[in-house]
């Protein structure tokens, strides 16, 4: 198995379209698709189509983040994360990958994986593995890694190079067990953002985001994408 040694993936641009070729090339059948959201408003949310299942929330790395009303990944938690699927990063310039990772594999019971799916194969080999030995997993994915890269140079800008020093971050918000989960490769953990429910998902994300750029609210290097199952 690989050593954690530091390894670079070039990163992935914050498009539906690139991260739709990248599930679909993984074997996640086309009816599941990331949208945009185009604001955290609720007239901009009921463009988004239902249900939702996770968030993605791009934004830039200087951005402290906010305070989390039950706990963090990094002091004692006070609700049960045992079942959701959390993974470390190890990889520089993955932070895109592992937050779709983090979205499709705490909704796996739901999705509609092809046969062969390269990705359900990877959720089902790591779901009882430590974040750590995850991550291991992750360096050592060639299906992973390749479809990453082909998927990567897609974008509708010119994809850095692997190694370059990128000042934006992927995270994923989840819903497990009746609470709203981000899910940062970078901490020790899940942090909890407090209760949800499957119809009220999409507007408790929202509200995180929404605490996010109020840390920084004349930054307009946000973006967030929902993965939906219901995709126009």
């Amino acid at each position: 198995m690989a050593t954690m040694n530091p390894i670079s993936w070039l990163p992935l641009e914050s498009n539906p379209d690139v991260m739709n070729k990248y599930i679909e090339s993984l074997g996640i059948k086309s009816d599941w698709k990331f949208v945009d959201v185009f604001g955290f408003d609720d007239e901009l949310l009921q463009m988004v189509p239902k249900p939702v299942h996770a968030m993605l929330l791009l934004y830039p790395c200087e951005i402290e983040d906010p305070p989390a009303p039950e706990g963090t990944g990094d002091e004692p938690s006070k609700v049960d994360s045992s079942n959701v699927y959390y993974i470390r990063q190890v990889i520089r310039n993955a932070c895109g990958a592992i937050a779709i990772l983090h979205a499709v594999a705490n909704n796996a019971d739901k999705i509609s994986f092809q046969p062969d799916s390269p990705m359900k194969a990877f959720i089902d080999k790591t779901k009882d593995l430590s974040p750590e030995q995850k991550a291991e997993v992750m360096m050592d994915s060639t299906e992973l890694s390749e479809a990453h890269h082909e998927c990567a140079k897609d974008g509708q800008t010119q994809a850095p190079d692997a190694d370059a020093s990128i000042d934006l971050h992927f995270v994923a918000l989840v819903h497990r067990n009746g609470n709203l989960y981000e899910l940062d490769g970078r901490k020790s953990g899940p942090v909890i953002h407090g209760k949800t429910s499957e119809e009220s998902f999409l507007e408790d994300a929202a509200k995180v985001c929404k605490r996010f750029m109020e840390k920084n609210p004349v930054c307009m290097r946000f973006s967030a994408i929902a993965l939906t199952n219901n995709a126009l």
